[in-house]
């Protein structure tokens, strides 16, 4: 039962992992996700340490656009721009290497 159960997790892992790495790669960001990465530019600057919660990166959207902002955040999340940093009082939020690569791509242009 237990060979069983490492070949199907194993066939599992070979089938899944090209899909996963080819809907990251081949996506390109939105508007609003590009917004969303900014906001939290906006709050932490290039910092890798600092961490901002949900409302104050929803504070530089519209209140009709703040369900998009959060959507978009989660799909940040998924991408590795972003990183979610729990705590006792709500979710944070940081960048990452990448983030920070990908913010000064959309800068320069």
């Amino acid at each position: 039962m237990l060979r069983f159960y490492m070949e199907y997790c194993k066939n599992l892992i070979l089938l899944s992992t090209p899909i996963i790495c080819l809907s990251v790669i081949n996506l390109a960001l939105t508007e609003m996700q590009k917004a969303t990465l900014m906001a939290i530019f906006q709050e932490v600057g290039f910092s890798l340490n600092a961490h901002v919660p949900l409302t104050s990166i929803q504070r530089h959207f519209r209140k009709d656009l703040r369900g998009f902002c959060r959507k978009a955040l989660k799909e940040l999340v998924r991408m590795g721009y972003v990183t979610k940093h729990p705590t006792g009082g709500s979710m944070t939020y940081s960048l990452t290497t990448s983030g920070v690569s990908k913010i000064k791509e959309l800068l320069e242009c």
